[in-house]
C-alpha cells in the first residue's frame, strides 16, 4: 500500500470497455466503473487522489492479515490485541478496514460491516453451480451462510 500510485489505477480508464453491462448483479462492472469515474471528473478528483486515500485508509495498522499457518485449519491462535480487534468490527473506534484471510473465515462471524468475500482464485467467482456435478459448490454454501 505504501508504494501505491496514481498510475497504478490508469486501468479504470480501459477497463469498462471490456466489462459487460448487464441487468445481472453480477455483472455490473461496467455501470459502477463509470459512475466512479463520472463522479471523479465531475468533482475534480484524480487518481492521484485515489491513491492517497488508499495509502491513508489501509495502512498497516488497518488491515489484518489472519491466515491459516497450514491453510486447513479453521481457527489458530491470534495474540489478544488482534482477537479484540476481530470481535470489534463494529465499534466505531475499531481502525480495522480489510481482514485478508485464506480458510480462516467460518460460520459464526457475526459481522455487521463485512462486504464482500472476494476469491482469488479462478472458478468460483461467477457463483452458479459446479457445472460437473450440477451442485453449488462448498465455499458459496459456506459463504452464504457465514453472511
Amino acid at each position: 500500500v505504501e508504494n501505491v500510485q496514481a498510475d497504478d489505477f490508469s486501468f479504470l480508464t480501459t477497463f469498462s470497455t471490456s466489462l459487460n453491462d448487464s441487468d445481472n448483479a453480477n455483472e455490473q462492472g461496467k455501470t459502477r466503473t463509470e459512475q466512479a469515474l463520472k463522479f471523479m471528473r465531475e468533482n475534480g478528483f484524480e487518481f492521484a487522489h485515489l491513491a492517497n486515500w488508499v495509502k491513508q485508509n489501509y495502512q498497516k495498522h488497518n488491515v489484518i492479515i489472519t491466515n491459516s499457518k497450514t491453510n486447513k485449519t479453521k481457527k489458530e491462535k491470534t495474540d489478544s490485541e488482534t482477537e479484540k480487534l476481530l470481535n470489534n468490527l463494529e465499534a466505531a473506534d475499531n481502525p480495522i478496514r480489510a481482514i485478508f484471510t485464506v480458510d480462516r473465515l467460518t460460520e459464526g462471524w457475526d459481522v455487521l460491516n463485512l462486504f464482500d468475500i472476494v476469491r482469488l482464485y479462478e472458478g468460483q467467482n461467477g457463483g452458479g453451480s459446479n457445472k460437473k456435478s450440477g451442485k453449488t459448490p462448498a465455499a458459496t454454501v459456506s459463504e452464504k451462510q457465514l453472511i
